[in-house]
């Protein structure tokens, strides 16, 4: 794997300032192999599988947990990936929590609304991170990102919001609205990224993403969600499903199994 992502102390301290970071040419060398993982999965989608557009104007396509399902994608799983993830979150040990494709298909109106992605997991912890990859030249105008500079810092939880209706869902008590959140335009960061280019975000950042506006070109992207040394199974109502249960109790720490594979450590 081709790395000139830049880990020095700089840049291990802008992303734990601002909560997000950018990788650029990460996985430059496997952008082709990552693309044809995509189309096997597109032409067998897991039980998992979901169009956020509801074919209205487009398609927003996610599927999880690729690797657990399609060996295309475990094969392209590499330590790098989690000594990346080690080396930002100061973590010993780091676990592949799952892996998700998400594609905005060309004139996709439907954007992703703001949110943080911890409340989505059944997780507990604080060291989990994830690593979005660019397989297209994307900005705003295909759907690129943007993110609450320093939101990860807040104590606030926030209610998950479903990406297609936008309605909240109630995963713990002591969760709000993400509509009651402040964001302030002057603390928001967004990036312009080419293929291979990774975005590196803690799961307590906030943030959102633009529809595809772009009339051919579609928006595709693979996100390794990484955990670290002090993340245990926690699961909890509404949250994300899984692909099948896990070999873990409920509370325990992560460890080395089949849907969770260790990456680093």
């Amino acid at each position: 794997m081709a790395c000139s992502a830049n880990m020095d102390d700089a840049t291990v301290d802008e992303f734990r300032t601002n909560g997000v970071v950018l990788l650029p040419r990460l996985f430059s060398e496997r952008v082709t192999d990552f693309r044809a993982a995509i189309e096997v999965a597109l032409r067998r989608p897991t039980p998992l599988a979901q169009d956020f557009a509801r074919n209205e104007h487009g398609s927003f396509y996610s599927d999880m947990y690729l690797s657990a399902w399609f060996p295309e994608f475990r094969r392209l799983l590499t330590p790098r990936t989690g000594e990346v993830a080690a080396r930002f979150l100061d973590s010993r040990t780091i676990f592949l929590f799952n892996d998700e494709i998400l594609i905005k298909s060309p004139n996709t109106d439907r954007e992703t609304p703001w949110h943080h992605d911890m409340s989505y997991w059944p997780l507990g912890g604080s060291k989990v991170c994830s690593l979005w990859i660019a397989l297209d030249s994307i900005d705003n105008r295909n759907g690129g990102m943007e993110f609450l500079r320093g939101s990860h810092r807040s104590t606030t939880n926030f209610h998950p919001r479903d990406f297609d209706t936008g309605n909240d869902r109630i995963t713990s008590s002591d969760e709000v609205s993400v509509q009651t959140a402040v964001i302030d335009p002057r603390d928001v960061i967004s990036f312009e990224v080419e293929p291979g280019d990774a975005i590196l975000f803690h799961a307590r950042t906030l943030h959102r993403a633009f529809g595809n506006r772009h009339p051919v070109s579609p928006r595709r992207a693979l996100v390794y969600r990484l955990v670290g040394d002090d993340v245990t199974y926690s699961p909890r109502r509404s949250t994300i499903p899984l692909i099948w249960a896990p070999d873990l109790a409920p509370g325990e720490l992560f460890r080395d199994c089949e849907l969770f594979p260790q990456l680093h450590g």
